[in-house]
């Protein structure tokens, strides 16, 4: 109640339209200096690295050399690697900006505020941005055990699908018999929809690891599967025949069982106010932790390090290549499987092929960004939830197409990967003559 009264009580945008300008034209002017200060750094260092080669080659002039060449780059220092992400996403930003500017006429101040009322505008969207944030984010924290172990886990969509689907069954038939007993009731919910998850990735588990399938062809597969098969149960439960649309289970209104089996969206009430997801926040903070701890502390969690280094360095070391195979993506499936259950539970209360919303797809991107380090990935989770939200809010607004707005997020995400690429790998401009003959002798 208190973060609800102070955030729809003072955080009126419109009251800062002036201090928006100015950080605008700062974080223009800023974007400009990262360019100039970026360029002027690749310059020097071409300068030097060619009058390097002069000294060392003086005839390097008569021998014609490719341009450039790309090497594995040296273990960076954090401030370095931070330097390097910001600045590229700034200049990524600021050409998000200039596109939108392009498109719409809207000035960099009306986007920044648009951008802000989209997340902070009120306490609603201040909880949706950290519900969607935690739900993609555990997400991610999923695909860690299965990606250290080296299987393209591409089917998360479709486990979180059937998760949501089966607590939704459970709500749908057992609603009657429990709605006296909800602890009881969302202990099975928890169950179904882990259980579920985790039947949708066994299969391609004991392909992989009986029969070497390709595990990344074989989840996107299943994705489709469950596509399917969730809008096969809309249409047999659907409310109004035709429609496809289940509505809203045990209703506030019209629904003898009002409530029955959501996660409660009134914890500590009296701190956070009415409406909010403290609790879902909680449950996917734990699963994360357990998971931090399981792959750190435990001896399985080195196991799956192990084979993911090299298979034949598990198989000397005895360890059960196929058993640790297996068991690490049940354990990934079963936690898309329990965020499925928590949009259901938690969030939409509700049913459709709609249900994952990408997250499983967007995750591959956390994890990946986030190099398996749990709070960047939080980090980089928070941004593309920002993003995202703050795009819907671009589009009726300053009426930016939709599909524009994904577009514009897709360019960020790009520039995002191209910091990425030079933190671990280097452009060489002009290689050496020696580096040269090495390659052409390696070549016969």
């Amino acid at each position: 109640m208190i973060l609800s009264s102070v955030v729809d009580q003072y955080f009126r945008l419109e009251r800062y339209a002036k201090i928006l300008k100015v950080l605008a034209q700062i974080f223009i002017v800023v974007a400009i200096i990262a360019v100039c200060v970026l360029g002027a750094y690749l310059l020097v260092n071409l300068i030097r690295s060619r009058q390097k080669r002069k000294q060392e080659d003086p005839e390097e002039k008569n021998t014609k050399i490719p341009l450039f060449r790309i090497t594995k780059q040296k273990e960076l220092k954090f401030w370095q690697k931070l330097i390097i992400r910001v600045g590229i996403f700034l200049v990524g930003f600021a050409l998000y900006m200039m596109i939108i500017n392009l498109i719409t006429g809207a000035s960099n101040a009306q986007i920044l505020s648009t951008l802000f009322k989209g997340n902070f505008g009120s306490s609603i969207n201040i909880w949706a941005l950290l519900r969607n944030t935690f739900l993609l984010f555990g997400v991610g924290v999923a695909l860690i055990p299965v990606f250290k172990m080296r299987f393209w886990n591409i089917g998360a969509e479709g486990q979180i699908l059937v998760g949501g689907l089966a607590t939704f069954a459970i709500m749908k038939y057992l609603t009657p018999a429990f709605h006296n007993m909800q602890f009881l009731l969302f202990i099975i919910m928890f169950l179904g929809g882990i259980l579920a998850g985790m039947l949708w990735g066994i299969f391609p588990a004991l392909f992989k690891a009986k029969f070497g399938t390709n595990e990344t062809l074989f989840t996107l597969m299943m994705n489709y599967i469950a596509i399917q098969l969730v809008r096969y149960f809309c249409i047999k439960w659907e409310k109004v025949p035709g429609s496809g649309d289940v509505g809203i289970i045990n209703n506030v209104f019209g629904s003898e069982y009002p409530k029955v089996g959501w996660i409660p969206n009134n914890f500590l009430s009296s701190i956070f106010g009415s409406g909010n997801y403290v609790l879902l926040l909680l449950l996917v903070g734990v699963v994360a932790l357990a998971m931090y701890v399981y792959m750190k502390y435990t001896k399985q969690g080195y196991e799956i390090k192990v084979v993911g280094g090299s298979v034949n360095t598990a198989n000397y070391a005895a360890i059960d290549v196929e058993k640790v195979t297996i068991r690490t993506v049940l354990i990934s499936s079963a936690i898309c499987g329990f965020v499925g259950m928590l949009i259901v539970a938690g969030v939409d209360h509700s049913l459709s092929p709609n249900l994952a919303a990408g997250r499983g797809f967007t995750a591959i991107t956390v994890t990946w960004l986030g190099n398996f380090n749990m709070g960047f990935m939080l980090i980089i989770s928070a941004l593309l939830t920002f993003f995202s939200a703050g795009a819907k809010r671009l589009a009726s607004d300053i009426s930016l197409n939709a599909s524009m707005s994904d577009v514009l997020i897709g360019i960020l995400i790009f520039f995002i990967l191209i910091s990425e690429f030079f933190i671990r790998y280097k452009v060489i401009i002009n290689r050496k003559k020696k580096d040269k003959e090495e390659l052409a002798n390696a070549s016969n």
